[in-house]
């Protein structure tokens, strides 16, 4: 499906997606947009909490069923620099309309 992604932290794979939907109550949940959110991840000024909300509702987005605090762990888990790496990913494909260098074909011929 457009848009989705393939994240693993701490050893668990996941299908993750940023619905628009998604991507408004992120929006909302972050107090800024999400270009501003991902210069601040450039930046690495950006909290934990901030991490796990993204990564939240991005695996949820994915068609998994998790709660926040089982992605509390899994970040813990990983670390702090791959869980960042991670959520970059998923906002590169999210605002680069779904499409990552593997599926900017398949995005065209839709």
């Amino acid at each position: 499906m457009r848009g989705e992604h393939e994240i693993t932290l701490a050893g668990e794979t996941f299908t993750t997606r940023l619905t628009i939907d998604g991507m408004v109550r992120l929006e909302q949940q972050l107090g800024k947009g999400l270009i501003k959110f991902a210069q601040e991840l450039a930046q690495g000024d950006v909290s934990i909490t901030q991490v796990i909300k993204i990564l939240t509702i991005s695996i949820r987005g994915g068609g998994n069923k998790i709660e926040e605090t089982r992605v509390k762990e899994l970040v813990s888990e990983a670390g702090v620099a791959p869980s960042l790496a991670v959520v970059g990913e998923i906002l590169t494909i999210a605002l680069m309309g779904g499409q990552s260098e593997g599926n900017e074909e398949a995005a065209q011929s839709e």
